[in-house]
């Protein structure tokens, strides 16, 4: 037996949100898993900060060495 991911995007919040409130007057109580989700979706931030922030952190690439740029490009490199 496997293990299902457990995934739930803005747009399915929206749209059980809407749900919600039909059955409460048009407004989604305060107290609802709803709201609790909203909540940490707006905590999480945009997908571009998300990244941004991974990108920072990752190690810059060694230069390449002499031998490596001479490999590379054999126009410079002919007699």
């Amino acid at each position: 037996m496997s293990e299902q991911t457990f995934h739930i995007t803005g747009e399915d919040v929206r749209k059980m949100e809407s749900k919600e409130s039909k059955f409460h007057g048009g407004k989604t109580p305060k107290d609802s898993d709803i709201s609790a989700m909203k909540q940490l979706l707006s905590e999480q931030g945009s997908k571009q900060d998300q990244i941004d922030r991974v990108k920072a952190n990752l190690p810059l690439p060694d230069p390449p060495s002499e031998e490596q740029v001479q490999i590379s490009s054999p126009r410079t490199n002919a007699p």
